[in-house]
């Protein structure tokens, strides 16, 4: 009885640890999906900054 217990105990830790690398790969996919964003927005807020300044520079008459 012992040892089927200390089974059914390993093969719950086996699927816990199943479940944590897979959730591990998802948050892996989110950050980078995360990471990709962050670059668009940089890109489009120093687009912004060029923008504003060729506005806001001297202007001719």
């Amino acid at each position: 009885m012992l040892r089927t217990t200390a089974y059914e105990m390993s093969d719950g830790i086996a699927k816990i640890n199943k479940d944590s690398r897979r959730r591990d790969l998802r948050i892996d996919k989110i950050e980078k999906r995360l990471d990709d964003h962050d670059g668009r927005f940089d890109s489009i807020e120093s687009l912004l900054i060029r923008i504003d300044a060729k506005l806001t520079g001297p202007q001719p008459n």
